[in-house]
């Protein structure tokens, strides 16, 4: 993630966690940030003649131990990228 969207991505946090932005709007923002990162990866894998899906439907526990993220952090989308048979 770019340092400008990870900044936007900590100041939609805060505003939610200091009430002044209601949930929705928050997880529509979340999923806005993603799917335009996940564009840039799909470009950058396709460049390399690799391709790139999103996935956000997927066992958190599962992902966040297997990615080893710190108790504070929580995936939202895993975006595999590899070659297509």
């Amino acid at each position: 993630m770019t340092d400008d969207r990870a900044r936007r991505l900590a100041k939609l946090k805060q505003a939610f966690e200091s009430g002044n932005l209601d949930e929705d709007t928050y997880q529509a923002a979340v999923a806005a940030l993603g799917g335009a990162q996940t564009e840039v990866i799909g470009s950058g894998a396709v460049a390399q003649g690799a391709g790139a899906v999103a996935a956000g439907a997927f066992e958190d526990d599962k992902a966040k131990q297997g990615l080893a993220l710190p108790s504070d952090q929580q995936p939202l989308y895993l975006i595999p990228v590899g070659h297509p048979r």
